[in-house]
């Protein structure tokens, strides 16, 4: 299955995990530069900011014990299945330089 997301959307992912922190959005004008992003243009700032906005889906839970229920909880992990293979270790040790510079900013 593929997850269609909008051209705004993208762009605002890769703009705020963006290594080099000089450039990452936000870094030069705070939240405002975020909130001023294509992504939020249809969005209503004020309504959002005070928390009137009302979500296009919000599921009906009628306890916590439903909540808890929408969980697979069919069958725990053992020990043997949380372990990182050798496999899964030489993938990672490949990629250990992908976030070489990575630094976060202050905002």
């Amino acid at each position: 299955m593929q997850i269609k997301i909008s051209d705004e959307a993208k762009d605002i992912i890769q703009k705020l995990v963006c290594k080099d922190s000089t450039i990452r959005l936000g870094t030069k004008g705070g939240v405002d530069e975020i909130l001023s992003h294509p992504w939020f243009a249809e969005i209503p700032l004020d309504d959002m900011m005070n928390k009137k906005l009302v979500p296009p889906y919000k599921p009906e839970v009628k306890s916590d014990e439903e909540l808890v229920l929408s969980f697979d909880m069919k069958e725990k992990p053992n020990a043997e299945q949380t372990q990182i293979s050798l496999a899964q270790k030489d993938v990672i040790k490949a990629h250990n330089d992908d976030f070489k510079g990575f630094t976060s900013s202050k905002m």
